[in-house]
């Protein structure tokens, strides 16, 4: 048998061991791939930047949460706080009560979009096998930035996100503004008014940030066709230069419209006021980054992972053109990313 062959089945059962002990202790940890690179794994936690080290940030959704980090080494001791098993799953009912309340603020002018989530309960005949699902997401979604993580205060996720919020490669940094969802196809896409409607917002968005910020914008490209999974997205990509640090950068990019809406503020709080359940890690974000190089994502695709099942967290833009059904349709394909690594 090859040495490097060998050599990545020694480090499979290795990591699939240190998985199966930190989850039985419930201790926190972050297995994660960035696209096209190996996979790492980070056991030392703490909420303060480590200077100089190459780390894991995790943000969650809301905007009262502080980001914590994940590294190799030792890290703080933080109290593992106890995560409900259940959260509710989004009944086709209030997801129309929610809908035709987001729809009001959208005929009425007071907002320009809103995204509008949703959780549908899976629920596991065996225990689920978190590394085995890893794998399963590295193998299926290559282009995609793959996690799994143990949160003090979150519990167990596990995501495959197509869409990057902050990208530093030596002085360019990129960002995307990724929007609108239809499925794959092997013909031409045609996209309708609402989603490149709502494509426009998020990048017009993300154009007034970096100005705000006195970026450079050096590039500009799309919007054009990108697929993730079985779904298709309208992508624009932004390349620029910045003297702000990327603490900044994070904290004035997120939440795009993507993932709020437009105006940001009136959004979050109609997403508060019609969301029943709480987010959690669910469009908040996740990456790596070191003192050369950053790979930080929107966090899409995303589940809890609980010993009976999988909470699948589920959403879409909503624009004053948009319709019921299609837009509950929309979180279904959504969901295939996710449902192709239970079900196999």
């Amino acid at each position: 048998m090859p040495p490097n062959k060998y050599d990545f089945i020694e480090k499979e059962v290795n990591l699939r061991k240190v998985i199966a002990e930190k989850t039985k202790s419930q201790e926190p940890f972050c297995l994660a791939r960035i696209p096209g690179e190996e996979i790492e794994l980070f056991t030392g936690v703490s909420y303060s930047h480590q200077i100089g080290k190459r780390q894991v940030i995790c943000k969650p959704w809301h905007s009262d949460t502080e980001p914590i980090y994940f590294f190799e080494g030792k890290g703080d001791t933080i109290k593992r706080n106890e995560v409900a098993n259940s959260e509710e799953q989004t009944s086709y009912a209030s997801y129309q009560r929610s809908f035709e309340e987001c729809m009001r603020h959208l005929k009425s002018q007071k907002l320009e979009k809103v995204v509008l989530s949703r959780i549908e309960f899976v629920e596991a005949q065996i225990t689920p096998d978190l590394f085995t699902l890893f794998q399963k997401a590295v193998s299926h979604y290559p282009e995609t930035f793959v996690y799994i993580i143990l949160h003090p205060s979150e519990g167990i996720w596990l995501g495959a996100s197509p869409e990057i919020l902050l990208k530093k490669t030596g002085e360019v940094y990129e960002s995307v503004s990724l929007a609108g969802t239809q499925p794959i196809s092997s013909e031409p896409y045609v996209w309708e008014k609402k989603e490149r409607v709502e494509q426009l917002l998020v990048s017009d968005q993300i154009r007034s940030v970096l100005s705000h910020l006195n970026c450079n914008i050096v590039s500009e490209i799309g919007p054009e066709t990108a697929e993730a999974g079985k779904v298709a997205h309208l992508k624009t990509r932004f390349l620029f230069s910045s003297e702000e640090s990327l603490q900044s950068l994070l904290k004035n990019l997120h939440p795009t419209p993507a993932v709020a809406g437009l105006p940001k503020k009136d959004s979050i709080e109609l997403i508060d006021k019609t969301e029943l359940h709480n987010r959690g890690l669910y469009t908040g974000y996740i990456g790596l980054y070191d003192s050369e190089k950053a790979d930080i994502y929107v966090n899409l695709r995303c589940m809890r992972v609980v010993s009976n099942g999988y909470y699948l967290y589920l959403g879409g833009g909503l624009t004053e053109d948009s319709e019921l059904m299609k837009e509950w349709k929309e979180t279904e394909l959504k969901a295939s990313t996710l449902l192709n690594l239970i079900d196999e």
